[in-house]
């Protein structure tokens, strides 16, 4: 194939994926990208950052961050490889309808949503926008989900699965990962992150044609919440009132409590109800 070709491809990918993108700073980074490298004077330096972020195939489906036992985990940038508001948007969808197509008995659905620190000031991604669109997803599909209010440690997010009997849980963090990167951990209804063939199962549904494409608005709800909250002192908690200091406030004393009576703190065992732990390295 010749290099033009490619090059159309490629630029044809990237004026694709910035269509869906809800996030004005990527997707208008995207877009001028495509515009430079359309110019003599910047195209080479545009279209190779244009590869970087859609390292694009001469045949669909193109390379995407791979969604496995650890969830998803990349740098924070445009394209389908990276960490950015479409990519969380699509996990959502696939990982939503994985729940709903395996809830043969029609029970209420919860899921359990938690955030670190981490963002990325030009392309205006971070932790909490991930988290809050999570929430925006499950929700529009009749999925409740509690959303910790505030920063919280992982271990917080898998023991509030158990403790408000959640089908998932969903941790942004990257953990140890260099400050550039985000993540996206989930964790399954015994509080344990994904396994075989759980993953696999997911990473399929979300790359289904119908999870691809956001199913709402969610860039202008995003917006419309931040408005509200601007106007509204009433409005609590740190996610545009969408999350809830006081049920946060119980999980995390829950789980300081559960600590407490496991028999792990100082060797002691507090009641005479309490059962040694049983520890597998």
């Amino acid at each position: 194939m010749a290099a033009e070709d490619i090059e159309s491809i490629l630029f044809q990918h990237a004026k694709a994926w910035a269509k869906l993108d809800p996030n004005v700073a990527t997707a208008s980074h995207v877009e001028n990208l495509i515009s430079r490298a359309k110019q003599h004077d910047d195209s080479a330096a545009s279209v190779e950052e244009l590869r970087s972020y859609f390292p694009t195939n001469q045949e669909p489906p193109h390379p995407r961050i791979g969604f496995g036992t650890a969830g998803l985990r990349g740098r924070m940038q445009p394209g389908p490889v990276g960490m950015n508001d479409l990519v969380v948007i699509q996990t959502a969808q696939g990982l939503a309808q994985d729940i709903l197509r395996h809830n043969t008995d029609g029970k209420p659905l919860k899921a359990v949503v938690a955030y670190d620190h981490r963002c990325h000031g030009t392309f205006d991604l971070s932790s909490k926008n991930f988290a809050i669109y999570t929430k925006l997803v499950f929700e529009s599909v009749g999925i409740t989900c509690t959303l910790l209010d505030g920063y919280v440690a992982t271990p917080i997010l898998a023991f509030a699965v158990t403790n408000i009997n959640a089908e998932v849980g969903i941790m942004v963090t990257a953990s140890h990962n260099p400050k550039q990167d985000d993540g996206y951990k989930v964790y399954w209804s015994d509080g344990c992150q994904i396994r075989s063939p759980i993953d696999e199962r997911i990473a399929s549904s979300i790359v289904e044609e119908g999870n691809l494409s956001p199913w709402n608005d969610y860039g202008e709800q995003l917006q419309e919440l931040k408005t509200k909250a601007n106007s509204n002192e009433e409005l609590i908690g740190e996610c545009y009132g969408l999350s809830n200091p006081a049920e946060t406030e119980k999980i995390v004393k829950d789980y300081f409590q559960a600590i407490d009576m496991s028999g792990l703190v100082s060797g002691e065992v507090f009641e005479e109800t309490s059962i040694s732990p049983k520890i597998a390295y």
